[in-house]
């Protein structure tokens, strides 16, 4: 509800999926949402064991203001999905180049692995990344390129690039989020 308590109907889900683990059917319950309104909300409820969540160098405002203090607060870790923007990140953005010094005077755009790592270095309650490889050697890639410590350097660079304006189709932040960061 607009309270940050769970609606009746979801409330019900969860005590049923609760029953489940009480039954010893499934070791855990776990909700994923796309909303970081919802992401709160669920965050709170003590039958929730976890929650997953889109989340990127380009999908972090909104769950850094709002869905990743309730889960820290709650002590309920994170999965992240969506880390590459639907490999919209890797594939560059026009302005990427703009201002930006390397020594071969070309910016590259992050790979697969720089965007799985970003998403668990960047953020204290993300403790698992999801990533769906189309085939074994998109696989190899972003595991290849996966590092679980990403240098200070690293972590502002790509907070740079998920800077850029990637709201081309209107999905990067809810208005009910949009209108909470501004709040906040």
């Amino acid at each position: 509800g607009s309270d940050g308590t769970c609606k009746k109907s979801l409330a019900r889900a969860i005590e049923k999926a609760k029953s489940w683990v009480d039954q010893g059917l499934v070791r855990y319950v776990a909700a994923s949402t796309h909303s970081h309104v919802v992401g709160a909300v669920l965050a709170k409820e003590p039958d929730i064991d976890a929650i997953m969540l889109r989340y990127s160098m380009s999908h972090k405002d909104a769950a850094k203001a709002i869905s990743f203090p309730a889960a820290v607060n709650n002590k309920k870790p994170v999965m992240a999905f969506t880390t590459t923007r639907w490999n919209a990140l890797q594939r560059g953005h026009g302005d990427w180049n703009v201002g930006v010094e390397t020594k071969s005077g070309e910016a590259l755009p992050p790979t697969t692995g720089e965007c799985l790592s970003y998403a668990l270095a960047s953020s204290p309650p993300v403790e698992i990344v999801l990533h769906s490889a189309r085939d074994e050697e998109e696989l190899f890639n972003a595991i290849g390129d996966f590092s679980i410590n990403m240098s200070d350097v690293d972590l502002l660079k790509w907070e740079k690039y998920g800077d850029l304006d990637w709201n081309d189709d209107g999905f990067d932040e809810y208005p009910e989020e949009r209108e909470q960061i501004s709040v906040s």
